[in-house]
C-alpha cells in the first residue's frame, strides 16, 4: 500500500495517517476443508487499516480495514479468518487461487433481517466451490439479537496481496462498505 493510500481526508481537510496492525500468521490445514477433490487451504496474515469514522457530511462508499466492522444501525457486518486456497476440480472458476474468509452479520434490530438485502462484491471473481464449502451467501433471515456466519472467497493469485471486498446494505440512506487491506 503506498503512502497516499494510507492517508485519509476527514471533515475540514485534516490529514490522518492510517495505523496498520499485522495479525499473526498460522500456517495449517483448516479442518473440514480437504477431501479428494479439494486442495490445501492455509491461514494467512491480514493487515487491517484503522479507518476513522466518517463525518456525517461524507458521501459515497466508506472504507474499512479487513477486520473492521460496518455498522448500519440495526445491522453490523464484518470479515475475519482470512485464508488462501485453490479451487478443486468442481470449483468455479476451476483451478483458481483464492482468499477465503468468514463473513458475519449481526441483527441488533427488533425485526428479522433478510440477508439478501446485502449485496456482496469481490473486485475479482467470487469463488463457488462446493467441495470446499464455498456456497456463497445463504438465502435466510437473521432473527433479532442473532448473528449468522458463513464462508466467502474471492479469486486472488498467490502473489497478489491487496484484497478489496464490498458490501452494499440496500438500506435507505446507508452507504456501501469497502473492506480493504493486505493478505499475505
Amino acid at each position: 500500500m503506498n503512502k497516499e493510500q494510507k492517508t485519509a481526508l476527514i471533515g475540514g481537510g485534516a490529514v490522518v495517517v492510517v495505523a496498520t496492525t499485522i495479525f499473526a500468521v498460522a500456517f495449517s490445514d483448516v479442518p473440514g476443508d480437504r477431501d479428494a477433490d479439494s486442495k490445501r487451504t492455509t491461514k494467512v496474515a491480514a493487515s487491517t487499516e484503522a479507518t476513522p469514522s466518517p463525518s456525517p457530511s461524507q458521501t459515497g462508499p466508506q472504507s474499512h480495514g479487513l477486520s473492521a466492522t460496518a455498522d448500519w444501525g440495526d445491522v453490523v457486518f464484518g470479515l475475519s479468518d482470512f485464508r488462501r486456497g485453490s479451487t478443486g476440480k468442481y470449483g468455479v472458476p476451476k483451478d483458481t487461487d483464492y482468499v477465503r474468509f468468514t463473513a458475519t452479520v449481526t441483527n441488533n434490530g427488533k425485526i428479522p433481517f433478510a440477508l439478501d438485502d446485502l449485496l456482496f462484491n469481490c473486485t475479482t471473481d467470487e469463488i463457488l466451490d462446493y467441495t470446499n464449502k464455498l456456497d456463497g451467501a445463504p438465502d435466510v433471515h437473521v432473527m433479532p439479537g442473532k448473528s449468522l456466519k458463513w464462508e466467502l472467497a474471492c479469486a486472488q493469485g498467490k502473489k497478489v496481496t491487496e484484497l478489496q471486498f464490498e458490501v452494499n446494505p440496500q438500506i435507505d440512506g446507508e452507504q456501501t462498505a469497502v473492506f480493504l487491506g493486505t493478505v499475505r
